[in-house]
């Protein structure tokens, strides 16, 4: 059980996938004695990506940029990374370190990500600032290897412990046998009126051992049941991370199939064919 539970729940390796690039300009307005962030120009940050979360809103809050995204669910075989930076008027670059940046549970719903006193950077209020975004997807999927699928390799561990819950159920089986043989023993020594049909020619008494047999038999039933279901569970549990797995290269990195409208001369001599 223990080596199923390795096998199923080893952390997954995660390789890169695709990576989006996006700017947001913007300008820092006070209104009302509230900073607001007023944009300038055309933005693609907010526009849907495949697979990627999406991003809601950027606001000021205090002196503090966040941005609200709403997460996807890719489980344990994706994952996403968002990195950004800040270009400020004079063309001077800002990266917030790691202890300047958050990524939280969102009031609103979703989760947001906060740059922390983002404000301090800011000493010109006339000019736009541009904020960059790189958010990278994580898979556990190699784009450059083939299609995932159920191997040999893969299903060969699995009949290993299914093989070793029924060798164990063999061996209880054997044990019962035992036990049938032993307890057989003392009821015929008992009908023939031995003077002690406890007794055997193997010095011990038939019955203690019959009951001995009989608890090795039911422990030993329960240790091969108990495999063979464990196992058929988490053989179906790795079936189902590699039909996720499957998903995951057809959505992000199969080849899309382009169509075509090809027009050719009929054959027959009269008109054209259309081939889609």
């Amino acid at each position: 059980i223990c080596l199923l539970m390795s096998l199923s729940l080893f952390g997954q390796k995660l390789y890169p996938i695709q990576e989006k690039y996006d700017s947001f300009t913007f300008k820092i307005v006070l209104k009302n004695g509230v900073m607001n962030l007023e944009q300038q120009g055309s933005t693609g940050l907010f526009a849907y990506k495949k697979g990627f979360p999406e991003i809601q809103q950027v606001v000021m809050e205090d002196a503090d940029l966040v941005l609200e995204y709403q997460p996807n669910n890719g489980g344990d075989l994706l994952s996403f990374k968002t990195q950004m930076q800040l270009k400020k008027p004079d063309g001077g670059i800002v990266i917030p370190q790691p202890v300047e940046f958050g990524d939280l549970t969102s009031p609103i719903g979703g989760r947001r990500l906060v740059w922390y006193d983002l404000l301090e950077y800011v000493d010109d209020f006339e000019g736009a600032y541009t904020l960059y975004v790189r958010r990278s997807l994580m898979g556990a999927v190699n784009c450059e290897a083939k299609r995932p699928k159920f191997a040999m390799k893969d299903v060969m561990p699995y009949n290993y412990i299914g093989f070793a819950g029924i060798m164990v159920l063999s061996v209880g089986q054997l044990f019962k046998e035992a036990k049938e043989e032993d307890y057989n023993t003392y009821k015929q020594l008992w009908a023939e009126g031995a003077p002690d049909p406890l007794l055997s020619g193997y010095g011990n008494t038939t019955l203690a051992r019959a009951k001995k047999n009989d608890d090795k038999a039911k422990l030993c039933t329960w240790i091969g049941i108990s495999l063979l279901v464990t196992n058929s569970q988490f053989l179906s549990l790795h079936q189902v991370k590699i039909k996720r797995k499957q998903n995951i290269y057809d959505q992000f990195c199969a080849p899309e199939q382009k169509n075509s409208l090809l027009l050719s001369p009929s054959k027959k001599g009269v008109g054209i064919v259309l081939t889609f």
